[in-house]
C-alpha cells in the first residue's frame, strides 16, 4: 500500500476522533472551550489538511 494512503487515512481517523471528543465534550457540558477546540481541530484534520499535503486548491475559479 502506499505511504501518503496510510497517512492520509490516519489523518482522517484521527481528525473523526477529535470531532467526536469535541462532541462528547459538549454533551457533558464542562468546557466549552475544549469543545471548539477539538471540534475545530479534528474539522481541519478531515478538510484542510489533506488538501494541503496533495496541493490541491480550496478554491475553484
Amino acid at each position: 500500500m502506499d505511504l501518503a494512503i496510510i497517512f492520509s487515512l490516519i489523518i482522517m481517523l484521527v481528525g473523526i476522533y477529535l470531532v467526536t471528543l469535541g462532541i462528547w465534550e459538549l454533551r457533558l457540558g464542562h468546557d466549552r472551550s475544549k469543545y471548539m477546540l477539538y471540534t475545530f481541530s479534528g474539522l481541519f484534520l478531515i478538510f484542510i489538511l489533506p488538501s494541503l499535503l496533495t496541493g490541491g486548491a480550496f478554491f475553484f475559479v
